[in-house]
């Protein structure tokens, strides 16, 4: 930690930059464009204060924005976790555009996250998984037992996760 008071205020920027370009990658100028318009406002406010060697109040200005930004980053996860949500509903629903969508969507926030990389890769054959369970039915109704097992077990190659029921 830095003694000096430009030292601090420059501390403060840093991490003031950090998050923000943590949140420019995943989009909140989409999402949260007026509450990160604030905190970049606060921003220029610091770098006017720097500018005239008002150091202490650049500093806790910029730390003030770092705050705002805090609370979207907070924002971005809770967004993460609906869009996650709302894709494994849509699965269990076997729709598989709107799961495809909401996974895609939680993938902006976190491009790594492993429910979201699943749950896209799901939403991709649900449809045609939903389809061969639709058959199934139908051959099991009509009495043809095995051909309604074999769309089954066709299913469940596609797709482990098929609702339970389809076995």
């Amino acid at each position: 930690l830095t003694l000096r008071p430009d030292g601090w205020a420059e501390e403060a920027r840093a991490a003031f930059e950090a998050r923000a370009d943590a949140l420019l990658e995943i989009g909140v100028e989409a999402w949260a464009a007026s509450a990160y318009a604030d905190a970049r406002a606060l921003a220029d406010t610091a770098v006017q204060a720097y500018d005239g060697a008002e150091f202490v109040t650049a500093r806790e200005t910029w730390e003030a924005g770092a705050e705002r930004l805090g609370a979207l980053e907070t924002r971005a996860a809770e967004l993460l976790a609906a869009a996650l949500e709302r894709g494994a509903e849509a699965l269990d629903a076997g729709r598989g555009q709107a799961a495809l969508a909401e996974f895609t969507a939680a993938l902006e926030f976190d491009p790594d996250n492993a429910a979201a990389l699943a749950g896209r890769a799901r939403a991709e054959k649900i449809d045609e998984v939903y389809a061969l369970l639709a058959e199934a039915e139908a051959l099991e109704r009509g009495g043809d037992y095995e051909a309604a097992r074999d769309r089954y077990q066709s299913a469940a190659e596609l797709d482990p996760l098929v609702p339970a029921g389809a076995e």
